[in-house]
């Protein structure tokens, strides 16, 4: 190692001369270590100051790791002019044609989306209502899952257990004459609405 005098042959007559020379030629390894330190701690001090002074706005990539796309269509001297390197004609020389004709496409003649009649619309607006029967409102408040003496809604009827899923609204059907006089909606405190409208359907009948 350094410091040692491992690797250096001493003279056998042992003079100051020899020691001189050995001493000096152990200085000048000790300096050339010295100096290769010397220039590590500098570049390391120089790429901590490089770090430093990185801003996000002047990240970039280095020359020439982002090749410029080739411009088509320039003249024969870009190698892609005139035809642009789609060849002469045919459905993948055209605007499109590459993924091929539109999906049902028929070879031309009329496509069958369009030979269909079509017949009405789906109405994005409209509210779908949930059938319930006055006669399953009456055995439900009968099987005690509905309480009478309470209001009727629709969270009510769907807790019972009188739809599945959770409607927009709730559409009453029944006739007059399934019910005797106490399963008549007067003797319910239906809501207000469906108690109105129940009570307008049994004055029509």
């Amino acid at each position: 190692g350094i410091g040692s005098s491992k690797g250096v042959k001493l003279p056998k007559r042992f003079c100051l001369a020899s020691t001189l020379t050995v001493a000096l030629k152990m200085s000048a390894v000790v300096r050339q270590v010295l100096s290769s330190l010397g220039s590590a701690v500098r570049c390391f001090h120089n790429t901590m100051n490089a770090a430093a002074s990185v801003r996000l706005n002047e990240l970039a990539d280095n020359k020439g790791a982002r090749a410029a796309g080739r411009r088509i269509g320039r003249g024969i001297g870009s190698s892609k002019g005139k035809t642009s390197g789609r060849g002469h004609k045919g459905q993948k020389a055209r605007s499109g044609g590459s993924g091929g004709p539109y999906r049902g496409f028929e070879g031309g003649q009329t496509h069958l989306s369009k030979r269909l009649p079509k017949v009405g619309f789906n109405n994005r607006n409209s509210i779908s209502y949930e059938p319930v029967n006055l006669a399953r409102v009456s055995s439900l408040i009968r099987e005690g899952k509905l309480d009478a003496s309470k209001n009727i809604d629709m969270k009510a009827l769907f807790d019972a257990g009188a739809f599945s899923s959770a409607p927009q609204g709730v559409k009453l059907l029944g006739t007059v004459r399934e019910y005797s006089e106490p399963f008549r909606p007067t003797n319910y405190n239906l809501h207000s609405y469906v108690r109105n409208r129940a009570l307008k359907f049994f004055s029509i009948l």
